[in-house]
């Protein structure tokens, strides 16, 4: 957390997407300290997060709702893909305090697919002898052309930790064929699709897209807008998925302008 010690402020949760970690935000949340408590965690299985046996979509959410109200009511999560879905459920599902929900290049859908089972992955943990071999074998994922190489090298730095005296990734890799379904019966509701989902939520949702990730092309922009709002739609030119990389500065700028309306 960048200024904790403002606890008149509104705060701003910034969620990670998948594969990645706080730190990944470091370029962006500082700069809206002014207006806002701002903090970003890691999920499950993620960063400094401990790896967990097993994980649940309900699980991973009602994290994010938890240090969503650690931070106080009229919170805002600014989410990025897998961690915008995952927010998107906290929202839907015990997101009454939520002052908005801002989600960054994370797919919104109007179909409900089955839930896949991912085998265990076929390659062991990776362990590397320094700091610069193991950067090396740091990617993005989905691939895309890569960002700024002080920005990347950055994160990479704070994507490994120390196994048995070298060092591997901090990611639990294993998370998604650990992922089960909730056994919990009070908390195994029936999740709508993701547009049903957005247009439920009783906050303002906005989306933040790139405009040549392969998950918003240009056909799809409409249904967007019809379930958001046309004025909640904001696209950052010539950004890929991982639109705070490519792009940090339109970023920021753009962010700011959809959090002036949340300040309304």
């Amino acid at each position: 957390m960048w200024n904790a010690e403002d606890k008149n402020k509104p705060a701003l949760l910034f969620v990670h997407g998948h594969a990645a970690q706080s730190h990944w935000w470091d370029f962006i949340a500082p700069a809206f300290t002014e207006y806002f408590r701002v903090a970003a965690m890691d999920l499950a299985g993620h960063g400094d997060s401990d790896h967990q046996d097993q994980y649940t979509v309900f699980g991973i959410a009602n994290c994010i709702s938890a240090v969503a109200d650690q931070l106080g009511t009229q919170t805002t999560i600014v989410g990025h893909s897998f961690g915008g879905t995952m927010s998107r459920i906290a929202a839907f599902t015990q997101g009454g305090d939520l002052n908005a929900l801002i989600l960054v290049d994370s797919l919104i859908t109007a179909s409900k697919g089955e839930r896949r089972s991912h085998p265990q992955p076929k390659s062991k943990q990776h362990h590397y002898a320094s700091i610069e071999s193991a950067m090396k074998r740091f990617r993005l994922k989905p691939p895309q052309p890569k960002p700024p190489a002080y920005l990347l090298d950055y994160i990479a730095r704070y994507s490994f930790k120390t196994i048995d005296e070298e060092l591997g990734f901090k990611l639990d890799h294993h998370l998604f064929s650990k992922m089960v379904e909730e056994v919990d019966s009070d908390k195994s509701m029936s999740l709508p699709d993701a547009a049903t989902m957005v247009q439920k939520i009783k906050c303002p949702v906005f989306q933040i897209y790139g405009s040549q990730s392969r998950f918003f092309p240009p056909e799809s922009i409409a249904s967007l807008e019809s379930w958001l709002g046309s004025d909640h739609v904001f696209k950052i030119d010539d950004a890929h998925h991982h639109v705070f990389l490519d792009k940090p500065l339109a970023f920021t700028k753009v962010l700011s302008q959809v959090l002036s309306k949340v300040l309304r």
